[in-house]
């Protein structure tokens, strides 16, 4: 029997639904553009191009395990961030769209400040989504490194290095935190670090529960382990007038704040996400 995109699309989206899937008609159409390497737009264009065989079992196959709860991007190893892909594979945090947030604070940033040659570190990199980005939307950026402490956010981060063709300007340090980095100083450093408390965890959907890494997520009773060490530390790493930026959870920003400031950092600010939630804190290093 012959598949026609059409039908093979209405299949997926017919099996989400039934499931309860929130976003059934995203979900499907992402997972047939990764099965076919192909656009949204390709997709409605081409409503009854025939598929083969093979890619509507492989379709088959990703839906069966999205009924599961597996995340998409797990699926697919693909993850869309600020427009561009990322590979991606199961044990590295999938990229947030409230994380676009902190790429555009950092961005409005480094536009105002106008300097060039900019030597930048995203910590707890992950797929490496925010510091990739930064390289690719400004020209400023003369290095980035990418930090991270287990095997497969180095698998990830190298592998989006090179099809991004950023291997010149990006590169991957395994280090728990600051441990292994050259103390060489910093225009930058961003972070998106784990930042859930412990009761807050438990109470996470349960498809993230079962398939994310709990240690890319959780950071002891209150949240705040990993962002009052890298809050503590990164002055050691700071040019004089060198920015922090912190991706915080919805309801650390002030603590956060008064945490920074605490430790001397200077014009100290939040910003919102789209939600009105706190969700990134700025501070500059000053000595």
């Amino acid at each position: 029997m012959r598949h026609s995109i059409h039908s093979i699309l209405n299949f997926g989206i017919k099996k989400l639904k039934e499931r309860g899937v929130q976003n059934f008609n995203f979900e499907a159409t992402f997972l047939l553009e990764e099965v076919l390497s192909v656009t949204s737009e390709y997709l409605f264009l081409n409503k009854d191009k025939v598929v083969s065989t093979k890619n509507f079992n492989k379709f088959k196959t990703y839906i069966t395990r999205r009924l599961d709860g597996e995340p998409i991007q797990y699926i697919s190893k693909t993850a869309h961030f600020y427009s561009k892909k990322f590979h991606i594979i199961s044990g590295v945090l999938v990229p947030r769209p409230e994380t676009e947030i902190l790429v555009e604070k950092v961005l409005s940033e480094i536009s105002e400040q106008n300097l060039d040659n900019l030597t930048c570190m995203d910590m707890c990199a992950g797929t490496g989504c925010i510091g990739l980005t930064l390289c690719l939307e400004t020209e400023k950026i003369k290095q980035m490194f990418l930090i991270d402490n287990y095997k497969k956010p180095e698998k990830c981060c190298l592998r989006n290095i090179s099809s991004l063709n950023l291997s010149l300007k990006a590169s991957y340090v395994s280090s728990d935190l600051f441990k292994s980095v050259t103390k060489i100083k910093f225009d930058y450093i961003i972070s998106n670090p784990p930042y859930i408390s412990k009761k807050d965890y438990g109470a996470l959907n349960k498809d993230i529960l079962r398939f994310e890494q709990k240690s890319a997520l959780i950071a002891g009773s209150e949240g705040l382990s990993f962002i009052k060490k890298i809050s503590t530390e990164a002055g050691d790493y700071l040019k004089d007038g060198g920015h922090l930026f912190l991706e915080v959870g919805y309801n650390q920003g002030n603590k956060v704040k008064r945490l920074l400031e605490s430790i001397g950092y200077k014009n100290v600010v939040s910003y919102n996400d789209l939600n009105g939630i706190q969700r990134v804190v700025k501070g500059k290093w000053k000595k």
